[in-house]
């Protein structure tokens, strides 16, 4: 079930937000199966060639489970592994005046 006003809405705010120097987009990954799943990664946006990079992943060993999106490590790949009963957060910077493709559908 969609809710397109809602929909609308969070996908203006992000265009909003992309526009600004040192915008940052997410992508969650969670994993409630007892065993590890793979999941596909979307595209980058970003004309730059940047990356996803990794700033939280709660099957991993402390103080490398939360690490600022900055300095996180870059994700290799177009797939990513989720341990089981995990949750994964992937950043990405988007570069100032850039929006991506499902912001441009979305509005």
């Amino acid at each position: 079930m969609r809710c397109g006003g809602l929909e609308r809405s969070l996908a203006r705010d992000r265009a909003h937000h992309a526009e600004r120097a040192g915008a940052v987009s997410f992508h969650g990954m969670f994993n409630a199966y007892w065993e590890p799943l793979t999941f596909e990664l979307p595209a980058t946006a970003a004309a730059d060639g940047s990356r996803w990079r990794c700033c939280l992943d709660t099957a991993a060993a402390s103080p490398g489970d939360i690490v600022p999106w900055a300095s996180a490590p870059l994700v290799a790949g177009s797939s990513r592994l989720v341990e089981a009963r995990s949750i994964v957060l992937l950043a990405q910077a988007v570069p100032p005046g850039s929006r991506g493709a499902d912001v441009e559908s979305a509005v």
